[in-house]
């Protein structure tokens, strides 16, 4: 679980530990590879996934990210891709532009 600002980036699989907003006031980003989730990865090989933002949520700096998907690479396959998913999703809050995640391998 991650929280940047008041965005909530938890495991699709994991229990929401609603305690960690103390206002109750958070957006909560499910990151997983259930359908329903925010974030998901499709096309996962030995080399990396494809990102998929599955609606449009909101940046800190109050710019819209739109619905999409674009690739991230690394040098071997995790066991889980959860941790990878946060960390992507919390670098496009950030105002990370996606094309970066074309050059850098996790």
């Amino acid at each position: 679980m991650i929280k940047v600002g008041n965005n909530l980036i938890v495991n699709t699989d994991s229990e929401i530990d609603i305690k960690n907003c103390p206002d109750g006031n958070c957006i909560v980003l499910t990151c997983g590879l259930k359908l329903n989730s925010t974030v998901t990865a499709s096309s996962i090989d030995e080399y990396g996934f494809t990102f998929c933002l599955q609606r449009s949520v909101y940046s800190l700096s109050n710019n819209i990210i739109s619905p999409q998907e674009f690739n991230v690479h690394y040098t071997k396959k995790p066991d889980d891709l959860f941790p990878l998913l946060s960390v992507v999703t919390a670098m496009l809050l950030c105002d990370i532009d996606p094309k970066v995640f074309e050059i850098i391998r996790f």
